[in-house]
């Protein structure tokens, strides 16, 4: 994977973001916004196809743009400070910050945190964001393609064939960003930074919130459990009505237990997988387990049998003998929750699979 910081140095000296075949930078602004916003959340911004040159062209360049100038001129510009980002995307990306950043720590923080209380247009620019922004968004990993040994008809012929798709991939970066109809939903979460401190889990590219939007599909019974992030992509990206019923009640669930772990723990008590976020989760949602009483002790448990289910990850049973002592019961009890893991699962038998857990759990 190359980092945007590398091929925004490659963009100055030596990368032609549109060849002769290539039509003009056409984005309207919305798809612009779109575009960095979902750089700042994390979510995938598709692949990039670049040509390898044999010799340098007119415009000294050593590599061209094949697939993806839109997107690359889009993050030049918002880079150089020459592309603002306006209104509610604005709005949303300083609320994102000050989910992830204390502004007690970063004037920048909190001088942008001032602007929410604008009634009017809010803009910000790429200087206007906190170093650590920054420093994710120069080191978001975008997917290359690199052609080499082609000819100019080659790639032209190749062009053409993309332009085809290029409505579908547009709705599919779009569609990558989950509508803030869900976020709600994240956003009751108390204090979300402290949450990641207290589980020690670095929340790269945003895998907590992919995580909890599918947990939210499960209890919603729209999607399975273990889905692929396309499936979970698309329910965040179409879901526009409430949810009612016992649905929410199994999602009211998993806030309010999170709260309370947010409010009775300690930081860096414990760390921590997907996994672990996952079953955690739908610990909270099926509220099995009483996290209001001896809150560290259960998390460090649920750590203990995150560990041992590990074993299963092995393909030498003694392993897995070594781990449980030969306790074939528990040998079994174990392994039907590894299972969840793999493949995807109906509510009945991830709601039947966490019971187990929380047994465990409660001895």
């Amino acid at each position: 994977m190359n980092k945007i910081k590398k091929l925004y140095i490659e963009g100055k000296d030596g990368l032609d973001l549109q060849p002769s075949y290539q039509r003009g930078y056409v984005w309207n602004e919305s798809f612009k916004e779109k575009l960095i916003y979902s750089i700042i959340k994390g979510y995938p911004i598709g692949n990039i196809s670049i040509r390898d040159l044999e010799e340098k062209t007119k415009k000294n360049a050593t590599s061209e743009v094949v697939d993806g100038q839109q997107r690359l001129t889009t993050i030049y510009n918002f880079m150089n400070d020459d592309l603002e980002i306006k209104g509610e995307y604005a709005r949303n990306i300083i609320k994102e910050i000050k989910i992830y950043i204390n502004s007690d720590d970063d004037k920048r923080v909190a001088k942008l945190i001032k602007k929410l209380d604008i009634k009017g247009n809010i803009i910000i620019k790429y200087s206007n964001l906190p170093d650590d922004i920054k420093l994710d968004m120069q080191s978001y990993p975008l997917s290359i393609t690199n052609i080499s040994n082609a000819s100019t008809e080659q790639i032209t012929e190749y062009f053409n064939f993309l332009q085809n798709q290029e409505r579908l991939r547009a709705g599919e970066i779009i569609n990558s960003m989950p509508d803030t109809y869900l976020e709600k939903y994240l956003d009751a979460i108390s204090d979300r930074k402290k949450l990641f401190q207290i589980l020690s889990y670095d929340n790269n590219r945003k895998e907590f919130d992919k995580i909890f939007y599918s947990i939210i599909g499960l209890f919603d019974q729209k999607i399975n459990f273990g889905v692929t992030d396309e499936i979970i992509q698309n329910y965040a990206s179409n879901k526009k009505h409430e949810i009612i019923g016992e649905s929410s009640k199994l999602i009211n669930n998993m806030i309010r237990n999170l709260n309370i772990i947010i409010e009775k723990s300690n930081i860096g008590s414990i760390k921590v997988n997907k996994r672990y976020i996952k079953l955690l989760l739908l610990l909270c949602g099926f509220d099995y387990i009483q996290f209001e009483y001896d809150t560290k002790d259960k998390l460090v448990k649920l750590e203990t049998v995150n560990n041992k289910l590990s074993s299963f990850n092995s393909a030498k049973k003694e392993i897995v003998n070594e781990t449980f002592r030969g306790r074939e019961d528990e040998i079994e009890n174990y392994r039907l929750i590894a299972l969840l893991t793999k493949g995807s699962h109906p509510i009945n038998r991830v709601e039947e699979r966490i019971k187990m857990l929380s047994s465990i759990m409660n001895n």
